[in-house]
């Protein structure tokens, strides 16, 4: 499909010396130029999803001691520490 878009001259000549630079078509530049700035957006606006690192158990009852001792005794049960 042709456009037509307004660039700027400087960056018009810098991407012009570039392609020919690189043995590429200002096409092809441009080309993969989009497609890099597209993938960014699309990666930029995905939601980040925190992984369940759960485990397993019943976690803290009601009526257990919550101070750090307590906790850390509860922690190294069994350990021999």
């Amino acid at each position: 499909m042709k456009t037509t878009i307004d660039l700027s001259d400087a960056l018009f000549l810098e991407a012009k010396n570039s392609a020919r630079t690189h043995g590429v078509t200002l096409r092809a530049l441009i080309e993969q130029g989009l497609h890099m700035a597209i993938g960014q957006l699309q990666t930029q606006n995905k939601l980040y999803a925190l992984r369940d690192c759960s485990v397993g158990g019943a976690g803290l009852q009601a009526g257990q001691s919550t101070d750090w001792a307590s906790v850390r005794g509860m922690l190294y049960e069994g350990h021999g520490a």
